[in-house]
């Protein structure tokens, strides 16, 4: 019987046994043998030699080490993996984030509502670290065995592609890592300059039921909780921004691999040659998607909160107050670039290149294939338009380049509505 590959969303289920796979094929639901061993330093080094032919999946294999708790490839990495998976991260998170809602129930300051709502799409991000790991090892493991089979046999332009990815990945990183720290530093100052009340009402009741009416004594506790509280609100802070930042750039990586391999994957089904040995590929990149998919379908619209609401409140601000908005403000509104306009031109990324895996299908050599090579590519061209696998917002639709279009549509018809009232107000 041909090799028939279904095209509904559930993940393939007739790909070949692992018996007939070639060798260099593993089964998509075999445990990692090699990969976890490999020791990938967690470097921004490149290394350009002519024996260097899998740096898509050399890539891969770092961030299969920081999600599987690896400690063997330096401190750089044994620290960013504690910090993600800090077992007291979530609560410390859950604490702060409350505590900058309390102080914006007490000040009405919008400071303290973008920052608590910052702090809230963080706690998601942790939650998928700590909670969805080993959905996210799994997408993960079975980019790194498609990868290890497509690179070495690749086309030379998708080669030059991946290296290409990979160059941008590090580029990424160069760019978030200074602005995570730039955004610790200066949140950490405005919550030293900020107006907080959380600490004075703490303080009345503490001493309350001690009978301390005294306004030295109560001034005096409320100032010792927030010189205590201080160095544990930046920790959590620092823990936020790690666990932010690093899903931010393992969204890009996961998307951008996924294209990279259906432009080499459908580069050679176009060539013609080893359809037997291309065809489980599509059906393994098919289930890495959706195992991303799976992992945080539900928790992107909590994580969008920070890439769409909290640089609109600061944009807003700014667009109301010019020079007079905090430095919070002007620091969080390019956020909306710099972190939403990646995660929608990855996912777009993904999604046109499968499609495009049907396409190459289509041009290949019908005439010299036998009916069930035949039957075999058309296989291939049906499963590209599946619907499953895509950057999905759980009940939004997918992230792609319409919906970064259409969420900028409206953040300027809500920043000129403002400005209109703004207008108003003061005419």
């Amino acid at each position: 019987m041909p090799t028939v590959i279904s095209v509904a969303e559930a993940p393939p289920t007739t790909v070949p046994p692992a018996e007939a796979l070639p060798a260099k094929v593993p089964p998509a639901d075999a445990p990692p043998t090699d990969v976890s061993t490999k020791k990938a330093p967690f470097t921004e080094k490149i290394d350009n030699s002519p024996d260097r032919q899998t740096p898509l999946t050399d890539h891969l294999v770092q961030w299969l080490a920081l999600l599987s708790e690896s400690k063997e490839n330096g401190r750089t990495m044994t620290l960013l993996v504690w910090t993600l998976q800090y077992k007291y991260a979530i609560p410390l998170s859950i604490a702060f984030t409350s505590q900058q809602l309390a102080d914006f129930v007490f000040t009405e300051k919008q400071l303290f509502l973008r920052m608590g709502l910052g702090l809230y799409s963080c706690l998601f991000v942790q939650i998928a670290f700590q909670k969805r790991s080993t959905v996210l090892q799994s997408c993960v493991t079975k980019l790194i065995k498609v990868g290890e089979c497509l690179e070495e046999d690749a086309h030379p332009k998708s080669k030059a592609r991946m290296m290409g990815t990979v160059q941008k990945f590090l580029d990424w990183r160069r760019f978030y890592v200074p602005y995570a720290v730039s955004t610790e530093f200066f949140t950490v100052l405005m919550i030293m300059v900020g107006d907080a009340r959380w600490h004075k009402h703490a303080a009345e009741w503490l001493t309350k039921p001690f009978g301390w009416t005294s306004v030295e004594v109560s001034s005096y506790v409320a100032a010792v909780l927030r010189l205590t509280a201080l160095p544990w609100q930046a920790f959590a802070l620092a823990l936020c921004l790690a666990s932010a930042y690093a899903m931010q750039l393992l969204f890009i990586v996961v998307y951008h691999a996924l294209a990279d391999m259906y432009d080499a994957l459908g580069r050679c089904l176009e060539a013609g040659s080893k359809l037997s040995k291309w065809a489980p590929l599509q059906a393994i990149l098919a289930e890495a998607s959706m195992d991303m998919e799976a992992a945080v379908k539900d928790l992107v619209p909590h994580i969008l909160v920070v890439h769409i609401a909290v640089p609109l409140l600061c944009t807003a601000d700014v667009a109301l107050y010019g020079l007079g908005a905090d430095i919070y403000a002007i620091g969080m509104g390019p956020l909306a670039l710099a972190i939403f306009a990646p995660l929608c031109f990855a996912g777009d990324a993904a999604v046109e290149a499968r499609k495009h895996v049907g396409s190459c299908a289509g041009w290949g050599p019908w005439h010299q294939e036998t009916v069930s090579q035949a039957r075999i590519r058309l296989g291939i061209m049906l499963a590209s338009d599946g619907r499953g696998g895509q950057f999905s917002v759980g009940g939004y639709g997918s992230l792609d380049i319409p919906a970064f279009n259409s969420v900028i549509k409206t953040w300027f018809n809500v920043l000129q509505c403002l400005i209109n009232v703004q207008s108003v107000q003061t005419s």
